[in-house]
């Protein structure tokens, strides 16, 4: 779980207020210690801001079933014109660096912190035992037409194994730039992973609909709205009629 509950002041982060971001942590932390699947083996909680994380180690500690990891990792500083996905990149590489629990080669997933997805277990035992990472892509060209620069991740929710995340996407970070194609997470990782999206380890799609529930971040806009639903089940329903198509 990436999380920054006090973040810096940034143009495309509306939902800035700590005191709501952390209920938003807390919340999305406790659907995952209640979720009642064995495939979850522990949680790693990441928060980047540097604001206490009392309330963090007292959930966890009312769920002992699930055992949980609570970080706090230094501050980033992100550069004029980058998008966030800058520190979120730096949070990822020093989880894999410090955390224990993260040191094995199972399937590794990033999910944003306030978010919880509850289709999580659905995709993962849906996806080839092959896979080292998995992301959805969003791409308006056909098939023939797509390139490494005309599409982009959902970056809310990844899946890696350590050895591919080192092997390929370690660093990203540091070439993201403020021009197109490289100062936003979603098409800097997009963009790192398309020369492998023909082979076995890498699913540029979900094989099925995994939609978040929470509030987004750069716009006030509730994921599980009635009007969110309805698209997200356009999507799940394409996804499986017309899987070419990558909305």
């Amino acid at each position: 779980m990436t999380a920054c509950i006090a973040p810096q002041p940034h143009p495309a982060v509306v939902r800035s207020d700590p005191a709501l971001r952390l209920r938003d942590y807390l919340s999305a932390l406790e659907f995952w210690l209640r979720l009642p699947d064995p495939q979850l083996a522990s949680v790693v909680f990441v928060d980047n801001s540097g604001h206490p994380l009392d309330q963090v180690e007292a959930l966890r500690l009312r769920y002992p079933r699930i055992p949980v990891e609570v970080h706090s990792s230094p501050p980033c500083d992100i550069p004029a014109g980058i998008g966030y996905g800058y520190a979120e990149l730096q949070l990822i590489e020093w989880a894999l660096q410090h955390s224990s629990r993260l040191a094995g080669e199972d399937l590794i997933v990033k999910a944003t912190g306030r978010l919880s997805f509850p289709q999580l277990p659905k995709l993962i035992t849906s996806l080839p035992s092959a896979t080292s990472f998995a992301a959805d892509a969003v791409c308006r060209q056909l098939p023939w037409r797509r390139t490494a620069e005309n599409g982009t991740f959902r970056t809310q929710l990844l899946l890696f194994r350590r050895r591919f995340y080192q092997q390929y996407l370690s660093g990203l970070w540091r070439d993201m730039r403020p021009v197109a194609g490289q100062r936003f997470i979603e098409d800097v990782l997009y963009r790192a992973v398309w020369p492998l999206r023909d082979t076995q380890e890498v699913a540029m799609r979900f094989p099925v609909n995994c939609s978040p529930v929470g509030w987004a971040a750069h716009l006030p806009k509730d994921y599980a709205s009635p009007s969110a639903r309805v698209v997200n089940a356009g999507r799940a329903v394409a996804r499986a009629l017309v899987p070419w198509i990558w909305t």
